[in-house]
């Protein structure tokens, strides 16, 4: 009686653990975000490197 309920309780453990894997929606991509900020500051130094081309 008490190891059907332990297997149960096991069961559910292991599928919420695995829904705890498996969800990565929320997580921010740092990656994505890295490259983005690089970029980012790559057209900002054409810009300024642009600029002062074209004023002097």
């Amino acid at each position: 009686m008490t190891d059907n309920k332990t297997k149960e309780n096991l069961a559910t453990i292991t599928e919420e653990d695995e829904e705890l894997v498996t969800d990565t929606s929320g997580t921010p991509k740092f990656g994505r975000l890295l490259i983005i900020l690089i970029l980012v500051v790559a057209l900002i130094c054409l810009i300024t490197m642009g600029s002062e081309w074209l004023y002097t």
